[in-house]
């Protein structure tokens, strides 16, 4: 085999070795996202992210609880996620404004969206109820 021969096979050799290698990835990749049911780009402005923090500190709670609403059509800024400060059944119930703290969109899914088992919810609870002048 002359030296060429040998250049061209090592390198058909070397070829097929890095497929197998990138295939292997990506179907471990392809296992990984499975798992996951879809992503979603949402966009808050500095301002919100001010007050969400001073209404925190205010509170004396450790977070704030945000909750994600997925439409099925899309505005006219081609979005359709809004995301809004967290409300108790009670204040559902009553039907009281949501704060909304941001919007964007899907940008990504496998198609299905799973729901995971509920949990006890206390988070709810370091919500207190009062009539001060904060946004929520």
């Amino acid at each position: 085999m002359t030296d060429k021969a040998h250049k061209t096979q090592t390198k058909g050799l070397i070829k097929t070795f890095f497929y197998i290698y990138i295939l292997k990835q990506l179907k471990s990749c392809k296992a990984d996202i499975k798992k996951m049911g879809a992503l979603i780009k949402i966009y808050f402005k500095a301002e919100i992210l001010e007050t969400l923090l001073k209404t925190v500190k205010a509170k004396g709670t450790k977070g704030v609880e945000i909750t994600a609403s997925i439409n099925d059509d899309t505005d006219k800024f081609g979005q359709n996620v809004s995301a809004f400060v967290s409300q108790t059944k009670e204040e559902n119930s009553q039907k009281k404004p949501r704060y909304y703290v941001g919007n964007g969109s899907v940008i990504w899914t496998s198609g299905s969206v799973v729901v995971p088992p509920k949990k006890d919810n206390t988070a709810s609870a370091n919500y207190a109820q009062s009539d001060d002048d904060l946004p929520f």
